[in-house]
């Protein structure tokens, strides 16, 4: 008996595929993000199956609440002064939109898929970086006036927070799923979340250094349980209380630098420049 498309279609994991390749495209490139959100849409709808993502969209309120964050912007066009740059808002944020009801009212991925999902976010998280100390070091032809100017594929603080999700994702494997990683994940986590880290740093983004540290706040009050040695436990308390005084200098001294201007004697400046 003959197969037919629709048959070798729902056959494959596509709906898994176009996942992984919007992870992947997320620190790299905001064309291909579009494209395979288009396509997984597309996919969405001819899957079909309408009544049982009704049903699922009932249920969950949570997918609701994403959605109405996406309608607030659509009844802001009723407002605005400016069209197009409204019309250009509401498009960037379409996956306000389309995530949490394809992802939400879709098959729940296995624990397997999820973990590889994010392995291979971080993958591309790190080929990213590698990317951007590839210009800042000067094999490229790419001119770095400005430290964030070395994220060439996306807004230097779009890319820090897609750091920072990439080093808490990989924590969560390693801290609260420890049993579902093996030896060489672990190994290529820890690395990961090291250079990951050492980066951030690099970039020098106020946003991404902020919640770097809240962040990892956040993570030791969570690890604490974890920890039955007491040394590691003191260890862990300390870092509780010299990480908020660390954010408090890091604060002030970006304020002061804020703040700080160059006072110009206008009677002494040069005619011309050289």
């Amino acid at each position: 008996m003959p197969v037919s498309f629709l048959q070798i279609w729902r056959k494959l994991d596509i709906y898994y595929i176009l996942l992984v390749f919007i992870a992947a495209s997320l620190p790299i490139s905001l064309f291909t993000i579009s494209l395979f959100t288009i396509l997984l849409s597309l996919y969405w709808i001819i899957e079909g199956k309408f009544k049982e993502k009704f049903d699922i969209l009932k249920k969950r309120k949570s997918i609701l609440i994403f959605i109405s964050i996406y309608l607030i912007h659509l009844l802001g066009l009723l407002i605005t002064t400016d069209f197009d740059y409204a019309l250009n808002d509401i498009r960037i944020k379409l996956p306000f939109l389309a995530f949490p009801l394809i992802i939400g009212t879709s098959k729940p991925l296995e624990s397997w898929q999820l973990k590889w999902l994010v392995y291979i976010f971080i993958a591309a998280v790190l080929f990213s970086t590698l990317t951007s100390i590839y210009v800042l070091v000067g094999f490229s032809n790419i001119e770095v006036i400005d430290i964030r100017n070395i994220s060439i594929f996306i807004r230097h603080i779009r890319f820090s927070i897609l750091i920072n999700v990439a080093i808490y994702s990989g924590l969560y494997y390693l801290l609260f799923k420890r049993n579902e990683v093996k030896k060489y994940e672990k190994l290529y986590l820890i690395l990961s979340i090291i250079w990951l880290s050492i980066f951030i740093m690099i970039l020098k983004s106020f946003t991404g250094i902020i919640l770097f540290f809240i962040c990892g706040y956040i993570t030791l009050i969570m690890s604490l349980k974890w920890f039955k040695m007491p040394i590691l436990k003191t260890i862990i308390k300390s870092s509780l209380l010299v990480i908020p005084v660390f954010l408090i200098i890091y604060l002030a001294n970006a304020y002061s630098r804020f703040k700080y201007t160059v006072e110009v004697d206008i009677d002494n400046l040069d005619l011309k420049t050289e």
